[in-house]
This record gives structure tokens, sequence and C-alpha cells, in this order.
């Protein structure tokens, strides 16, 4: 995926500029950047990995419930030693022992998440050879059904599948969130780099102007027309004004770099911006906007699993803590033969019924300390819950309030900026025809650069709330629809 992304990006690279021949120029949009930051940053794709192991952890979840069928081989286990044996008249005596010993065994097994218990089909070969004497036995056990069960115990098995989905569908709406998150620092980066390509513009223009202006104060000053002080605060302007395009300069060459570290793209790549202008426009429903928070967020998963986990210690405290039974039972056919085509002839049946109990008598309160720790615990997540409940309801109230304040900044700067930038080409023709002094003039220029700043800042907040907004749902309130899931199945 990521080579096809690599081509499509250079397709999208312009000529080299002039003096920039060994590299290429990226246009980019902010969309084109949020994109590019999604698929290709070392944060999107870390939040993918940690995806990819929960997606693997809910795999193995799945399949531990799965039919589990096993071979296990013992081939052979040769056994030539001097032992302790019990003779027929209950005398011990050491005897040579010289033997090979073979096994083959197969099982099928299956978890019952329901009880606790599982339940298994094994058929297992033996082999003996004696050494020494010479001869051959064989054993064979064609089918042997079993169940283990726990009775009055507590089941993991049955809180595992309650829980197990809920952490997988957590880190689903988490890669979501992460990757969201990746969009507001790339939202965040991109304009670090547009305001200092702004600001680069704003001092050239500045430069370029204020050295037509110095002429000219020049001119009148020697016309007489001006003081000396007048002509000094015009040098001096125009003095700082080639500071501000050298400074300028540099923070560009520093948000490029920052930007491009981010994206992960390579150093020969140079970095143009398009303006970001424009904006959707769109209203958001606050009561919308709380449901799909609600339903969304991994927030409101991971406070349901949290219950469901003090509810599950709970249970666990309680019954690790009181009356257990375990019962293993076996029913199958056996045979043994000297020969192996006798050995499944005519098999035998066997039986095995075996039950084990733990009662506790005395702990000195250890059980009921655990139960009452559980319950503690339990409380104290409940609580805890519902504070996260209304702190995220109040955040999203606040991030919808927000919003809809922005749209409205965002109309009041791009207005200002239009009357600043107006102003400014009035007060310098002013200036030129003598009726406003050197003072006024700065003022018009301080302005007109303060109006084009807040409004390029202006878009800047409306995007960040417009990706926080997002963040916080889990909804494109744009395409009136749920965010979709991105990530890549292993």
């Amino acid at each position: 995926m990521r080579q096809w992304m690599w081509i499509s990006l250079f397709l999208v690279c312009t000529l080299p500029a002039v003096g920039q021949t060994d590299s290429v120029r990226l246009e980019l949009t902010l969309q084109n950047a949020v994109e590019l930051a999604r698929s290709n940053s070392i944060r999107a794709q870390s939040a993918q990995n940690r995806f990819n192991t929960s997606y693997w952890q809910y795999r193995l979840f799945k399949a531990n419930y799965r039919p589990n069928l096993n071979l296990d081989a013992t081939i052979p286990d040769l056994n030539r030693s001097i032992q302790p044996i019990t003779l027929p008249d209950g005398s011990d005596a050491f005897v040579e022992r010289s033997l090979a010993n073979s096994r083959v065994g197969l099982t099928l097994s299956q978890r019952l998440k329901w009880t606790g218990g599982q339940v298994f089909v094994r058929s297992d070969l033996e082999r003996i050879d004696l050494l020494n004497q010479g001869g051959t036995s064989y054993l064979s056990t064609p089918v042997t059904v079993g169940l283990q069960q726990p009775l009055l115990a507590h089941n993991p098995f049955r809180w595992e599948n309650e829980i197990e989905p809920l952490l997988y569908e957590e880190a689903e709406q988490r890669l979501l969130e992460d990757l969201e998150q990746t969009s507001i620092q790339a939202v965040d980066l991109f304009f670090d780099l547009y305001l200092a390509q702004i600001n680069l513009a704003i001092a050239e223009k500045n430069v370029a102007n204020n050295d037509t202006l110095l002429k000219i104060t020049r001119g009148r000053y020697n016309l007489g027309k001006i003081g000396e002080n007048d002509l000094l605060q015009m040098e001096l302007t125009t003095l700082n004004s080639e500071r501000d395009l050298a400074q300028s300069q540099l923070n560009v060459r520093l948000a490029e770099f920052r930007l491009k570290r981010f994206l992960n793209l390579p150093e020969e790549v140079g970095v143009r911006l398009r303006s970001p202008r424009r904006v959707p426009q769109f209203k958001v429903d606050l009561d919308l906007a709380l449901k799909q928070a609600r339903q969304n967020r991994s927030q409101a998963i991971q406070n349901d699993r949290q219950l469901i986990e003090a509810e599950r210690d709970v249970d666990r405290a309680i019954k690790e803590n009181n009356f257990q039974a375990d019962l293993f039972a076996t029913i199958g056919l056996t045979n043994s033969a000297n020969e192996f085509a006798n050995v499944y002839t005519d098999p035998q049946n066997f039986q095995r019924v075996q039950v084990g109990v733990q009662v506790p008598v005395l702990d000195w309160g250890r059980g009921k300390a655990a139960v009452e720790i559980a319950k503690s615990n339990q409380q104290l997540i409940e609580n805890t819950v519902q504070q996260d409940l209304i702190n995220f309801e109040q955040e999203v109230i606040l991030q919808v309030s927000q919003y809809q304040l922005q749209q409205q900044q965002l109309r009041i700067a791009a207005k200002a900026d239009t009357v600043a930038q107006k102003r400014f080409e009035v007060a310098k023709y002013r200036y030129i025809t003598g009726k406003v002094d050197i003072t006024d003039l700065n003022l018009a220029i301080q302005e007109k650069d303060i109006a084009r700043r807040q409004n390029i800042s202006a878009i800047r907040d409306y995007w960040i709330n417009y990706y926080n907004l997002r963040l916080l749902t889990l909804y494109d309130f744009e395409a009136n629809r749920p965010l979709q899931q991105e990530q890549e199945q292993p």
C-alpha cells in the first residue's frame, strides 16, 4: 500500500523550482496533508501496529473456543536400568530392566464456555518391547470420552466471552481516535508552515514597500518637507522589515522540516502549501453529538468493560473462597495383545469417575477480606465511571459550543483582514501624497499584518475544532455518518 502511495505522491510533484534542480516540489492542500499523515506518518503506523496486536489477541481468544486437535507421541522411550521390583511373594529385589516404550495419542477437545468445563475424545496406542527377553506387547484405547467440569466454581470462560469482544471493539474505536489525533497534529504542523509562509510573504512585501517608501521619504526630506526624525523612523522601519524577512526565511525552513518529518517525507522533497481558506459549513446538533459520543467512543466501551471486570472479580472472590468441587469422568474402550492385529479385537469397556472437593474450614477471615476488597473496588469503579461520563459529556458540550463560536469568529476575522488590507492601501496612498505621517503609516502596516495573521489563526482554530469534534464523537457531521474503520486487517 505504501508503494502505491509513494507513486501517487510523486505523480503530483511539480517540476523543480528555480535554483532547486536537485529536489522536487510537492504542493499540499490541508486535506492532502491529513490523508498523508493518516497513512504514512510514524504515529499512524504505530496506531495500526497497536491495533494489529489487539486483532491477533482477539483471534487467539476465538481460536481457544474452537475444537482443538492434538497429536502427542513418544517414539521411543528407551529404559535400560536396575530398579527395585516387588516380586510375587511380596519381597523386593533389584532387577535389571531393558525395554523400549512407544506411545502415540490423538486428542480432540472442546471448551465449554457456559459451564467452565471441557469435553474431550482421545485415542491411544502403546507398545512395549522387552530388549533382553525379547517379545512385544500392545495396549490400545481406541476411544475415550471424558469430561472435566468444575462444580460451583468461578467460570473464567463465561467472563472472558463478555470481556474479549469489548476489548476488540475498544481497540477498533481507539484506532479511529488515534487517527483523528494524527489528523489534529497534521493540521497543527500544516498551519505552522502555512503561517510561516504567510509571514515570509508579508515580510517580502513589506521590504519591497519600505524600500519604495524610503526613497520617497528621502526625496521629501531633501525637499525639506519632513524632518530628520521622520526619515530616521522610515530607515528604522526598513531595517526592521529586513530583519523580519531573515527570521521569516528561517522559520519557514524549520516549519517545513517539522512537517516533512511528521509526514515521513524524504528530505529532498520540498513542500509548498495551498491556501486552506475554504472551510466546510454545517451545523452540529448537540443531542446528536452526545448520542454519537456515547455510542462510538472507546471510553464508553472501556467503561462498560471495567464494570463487567469488576463484577467478574467479585464473583471470583466469592466462589474461590467457598465450597468447590471438580468432576472428572471418562468412559471408553481398551484392550491389550501381543500382536498388533489383535489389539483392536473385542475391546473391553472401562469407566472412571473422580470428584474432588475443597472446603475452607479455617482461613482467619482471608476469604471474607478478599470478597470485601473486590466489592469495594467494584463500587470505586462504578463511581469513577459515573464521573467519567459526566466529564465526557461536558467536554462534548464545550467542544460543540466552541465549534459553533469558531464559525462566527472565522467570518469576523476574514472581514477584518479585508478591511485592514484596504486601510493599508489608503494609508500608503495618503503617505505618498503627504496627507499622513510615518506613524500613521506604520500603524496601518502593523494592523494589516496582524489582521492577516489573525485570519489564518482563525482558520487554524476552526480546523482544530473540526477534528477535535470528530475525535470526541467519532462522527462525520459533514457527511452525516459515523467514521468508517480504516484499519488494515493483518
